[in-house]
């Protein structure tokens, strides 16, 4: 039986994990999904998710005051509430109060994160678990026995000071996005020689806080690199440059980017993620954005750059659908900037 995690965030991420390890301990033959482990390296993360999606009875999702608001986590819990039409739902309430659940995650029926809680959530995953032999009685003997390996993990949760946190809004709705507070880390630097086609793209990360910087050339986009790269969290990037020919001004002169056609690319692969890493911007996670579905050629050229190591590579199509239709690009580019702000 498949338990599908929810988290977002430094808090909830660490609770998640927590019953990840905790979880087969009551349950031999409960298998938990969190995204944080069972993505595969390199592999397209929607498609995985999907998967998990199709395959979950059972989802937890974990609850914190700093990600009550967050977009991913709507979006996830939205996707099991379809995925999951005879499967539970429920929110794992860690230092938040029922009070404090708005929108439609009060919709679900949740649990508080203390003893009490979590025997009622293991007692509901047993219902819904056709390969638990445990009576009752022996679930509860199994639970307190190792109960007190779970509370250890989440008692120090409380003490936590994450150096993200989210403001929290009783008003907005999972359409606006949180707003990032506290980090040295906030800036998103956009690759695109029409900058007007994704102004709300920019719009949209300007409310979370985030600074954006936006380049046309790669001699600027260098230079912003240099300069800020201990402040950037991701770079967006199109294919498409048509007013870059080749990438002698960054002193790489044997490239050539067939009239803009790729330029995307040769910046990608040759500035920043380099054969030698020479400019040490392989860890800077990228988002390309491009008006033209993927092709099997960006899927190895992805795979292949990934091979190397550094950070995650994300392929978005504008004006697509994606994970079988069930969400817009606007709204996979939400989820996609929390990613990289959860990350932070």
């Amino acid at each position: 039986m498949f338990v599908f995690i929810s988290w977002s965030g430094e808090q909830s991420s660490k609770v998640a994990s927590a019953l990840n390890d905790w979880l087969p301990l009551i349950f031999q033959s409960v298998k938990p999904w969190i995204s944080r482990y069972d993505i595969p390296v390199g592999s397209r993360w929607h498609t995985e998710l999907s998967r998990a999606l199709d395959a979950t009875e059972f989802g937890i999702i974990c609850l914190t005051r700093d990600n009550i608001d967050s977009p991913w986590v709507l979006f996830e819990s939205g996707a099991l509430s379809k995925s999951l039409a005879h499967g539970r739902i429920v929110p794992y309430l860690f230092d938040i109060d029922f009070s404090e659940v708005k929108g439609p995650l009060s919709y679900f029926q949740g649990i508080k994160a203390d003893k009490n809680g979590t025997l009622r959530l293991i007692k509901e995953i047993a219902q819904i678990n056709k390969d638990s032999f445990r009576n009752e009685k022996t679930l509860e003997t199994v639970f307190e026995k190792f109960w007190p390996d779970l509370e250890k993990n989440l008692l120090p949760q409380s003490k936590v000071s994450p150096s993200v946190t989210f403001k929290k809004k009783s008003t907005k709705t999972s359409n606006e996005p949180v707003k990032i507070i506290g980090s040295k880390r906030n800036k998103i630097v956009f690759i695109d020689d029409r900058p007007h086609s994704i102004s709300d793209e920019i719009q949209y990360c300007k409310k979370a806080g985030l600074e954006v910087e936006v380049t046309q050339t790669p001699n600027r986009l260098l230079s912003i690199l240099n300069n800020s790269r201990e402040t950037i969290i991701l770079i967006v990037a199109d294919i498409i440059l048509p007013n870059v020919h080749d990438l002698s001004s960054v002193g790489i002169f044997e490239v050539q980017t067939h009239h803009g056609l790729n330029a995307g690319w040769s910046i990608i692969e040759h500035l920043l993620r380099s054969e030698d890493n020479r400019y040490k911007f392989a860890d800077i996670p990228i988002l390309i954005l491009s008006g033209r579905p993927q092709s099997e050629m960006d899927r190895k050229r992805i795979k292949q750059i990934l091979s190397k190591g550094g950070g995650w590579i994300e392929y978005l199509e504008k004006d697509g659908l994606d994970i079988d239709g069930k969400i817009t690009w606007f709204e996979k580019f939400r989820v996609i900037i929390h990613k990289a702000m959860n990350q932070v």
